[in-house]
């Protein structure tokens, strides 16, 4: 018996083996007729060997476990995941009687009738067409921005009177000065205030 085989497969291994026979009584002509008929069985055992390391290496491939993330590096979206139907997003399901009313005036009325016939190019009566199915399409208006222009005004003061205080001047405004952003607001007050 062959190590590694158990014992109902070696004995089928051994049923069609022929009983073993010494070849030295066997005449040269007779050893030469032997070996023309094992010949061909050489080739098809060659062919029978890479048939069964091939059938070897599928078996060995359908008894390993499968990929999961459990036990490679798949990512875990790429998991079983028996809860989900296949093929993506679900359609929304639409509710019956639930739709948005329409508009009680609506600013143009579009009657969408057939001129003829799809299939045959014949004439189609416009009286013959009742509406079918009507809904609101409804369209924003373009948006245009509000624009405000804002000037600002300047006066300056008449000439003071003679021995009468002039009024103080507004010193120029400088972004760097430390005290810009004081004097900014200090400003604003004063035009807002009057």
């Amino acid at each position: 018996m062959r190590k590694g085989l158990r014992r109902s497969r070696a004995v089928r291994c051994t049923v069609g083996v022929t009983p073993e026979f010494d070849l030295s009584t066997l005449t040269i002509a007779e050893q030469d007729a032997l070996i023309r008929s094992l010949l061909p069985l050489v080739g098809q055992l060659a062919a029978a060997q890479a048939r069964i390391a091939e059938l070897a290496g599928r078996l060995a491939a359908l008894e390993a476990p499968a990929k999961t993330p459990a036990n490679s590096s798949l990512p875990p979206s790429q998991g079983e995941q028996p809860d989900r139907p296949q093929g993506g997003k679900p359609a929304r399901q639409g509710r019956p009687g639930v739709a948005r009313a329409l508009e009680p005036n609506p600013d143009r009325i579009v009657e969408a009738r057939l001129e003829a016939c799809p299939h045959c190019a014949a004439a189609w009566p416009a009286a013959a067409q009742p509406p079918r199915l009507v809904h609101d399409r409804i369209e924003l208006p373009p948006i245009r921005p509000a624009v405000t222009r804002v000037q600002l005004c300047s006066a300056e003061a008449a000439p003071a009177a003679a021995g009468a205080p002039s009024p103080p001047r507004r010193p120029a405004w400088n972004p760097a000065r430390p005290s810009a952003r004081r004097s900014r607001r200090w400003w604003s007050k004063q035009r807002f205030s009057g």
